[in-house]
C-alpha cells in the first residue's frame, strides 16, 4: 500500500478518504459493536484494493 501511495500523483488526496473511514470502523470497536466494524472493515479492505488497482493501472499505462 505505501509503495501505491507513493505513486499517486496527489499522495495526500489519494489517502483522505480513508481517515473517516478508519474512524467509524475505530467507533465500531470502541462501542463493542464487533460485527458492524468487521462489515465495515470489510467494505473498507474491498475499496481499498481497488483503489489501489486502479492507480497501478493508471501509473502502468501513463508510462
Amino acid at each position: 500500500m505505501r509503495l501505491a501511495f507513493h505513486a499517486a500523483d496527489e499522495a495526500s488526496s489519494f489517502q483522505r478518504p480513508w481517515g473517516p473511514r478508519d474512524r467509524e470502523i475505530w467507533e465500531h470497536l470502541a462501542d463493542g459493536d464487533r460485527a458492524g466494524a468487521e462489515h465495515l472493515l470489510r467494505d473498507y479492505l474491498r475499496d481499498s484494493e481497488l483503489a489501489v488497482l486502479d492507480l497501478v493501472r493508471r501509473q502502468t499505462t501513463h508510462r
